[in-house]
């Protein structure tokens, strides 16, 4: 039996893409591409969009998937986490010609062991992400701040500071007052969503490494004719749909960030950024 056409295509986006860790220059081709746009533009075409709704920090867009960012980096981890243990309870349950009650204590004991080892391992790797992503916001807010950084009276009715930066860094501005930032002022935008978009890339490249090989040898121990069982299909299904959710995701971050690159910091404050956002994937999973 050979493997169906979805199996076959996250097959081969794991092992052309994913696997040789060709998304490690997403970002730095994103960098580049925005600033040449940048300098192409004249001021008129440049000022146009940047006014407009969906440019601004305001859209719903980046309110979802970049205030609310680690929000969707957590629970993405905590499906991956679970469908994982899904496919691997799905593709390694056989039922023992004599079941015993010995049997199926020592069974149960391992499997806690087993996935108590890997929920250590996804924790410690989250905690570092986050960790990290603490130590930048706050590194962020010293060098703003160092260099003239301040609250002064609002002369609009706005707000220059993004709800991402309200929830990470420490900027206590009076109700009539907005954060002007100082001389450089680090694209929290790029080091955030970086960090969050590698992790995440690191993370479907080890589910995918894992549930693919289970149901890879599912599908030879079914070369029956008979067809695919129903274990078989509920992890093609799981495996399939949390692929597309995470390439969602991901995908909806690189926009996210292509707008930053044309339109928000100066080159410095992008370069720092990105750089920045390439640290806890580095101590994560490198």
């Amino acid at each position: 039996m050979t493997s169906s056409p979805i199996v076959h295509l996250i097959q081969n986006f794991h092992v052309a893409f994913l696997d040789k860790s060709f998304f490690l220059v997403i970002y730095p081709i994103v960098l580049i591409l925005g600033l040449l746009i940048r300098t192409l533009l004249s001021q008129e075409l440049f000022d146009k969009p940047k006014n407009s709704y969906w440019i601004s920090d305001q859209n719903i867009i980046n309110k979802t998937f970049a205030d609310h960012g680690l929000e969707i980096f957590t629970t993405l981890s905590v499906l991956i986490f679970i469908v994982r243990i899904i496919v691997s309870e799905l593709q390694n349950f056989k039922v023992p010609l004599l079941p015993t009650s010995f049997n199926s204590k020592n069974k149960t004991i391992e499997k806690i062991k087993k996935y108590s080892k890997l929920a250590v391992i996804y924790g410690a790797r989250y905690g570092v992400t986050y960790g990290i992503l603490l130590i930048l916001f706050k590194l962020k807010n010293y060098e703003s701040v160092s260099t003239g950084g301040q609250c002064q009276p609002r002369l609009q009715n706005s707000d220059n500071v993004s709800t991402l930066s309200k929830r990470y860094l420490n900027i206590l501005c009076s109700p009539g007052e907005e954060w002007i930032p100082g001389s450089l002022n680090i694209s929290g935008h790029y080091f955030f969503i970086v960090t969050l978009s590698l992790s995440l890339f690191y993370e479907l490249k080890i589910f995918l490494h894992s549930t693919m090989d289970s149901i890879d040898k599912s599908f030879e121990e079914q070369d029956d004719g008979l067809g695919l069982s129903s274990k078989l299909k509920v992890s093609i299904a799981s495996a399939t749909i949390t692929t597309l959710l995470i390439s969602l995701v991901l995908l909806v971050w690189i926009g996210t960030l292509s707008v930053t690159a044309i339109f928000y910091h100066t080159i410095r404050e992008k370069i720092m950024g990105l750089v920045f956002g390439y640290l806890a994937p580095v101590v994560d999973y490198v």
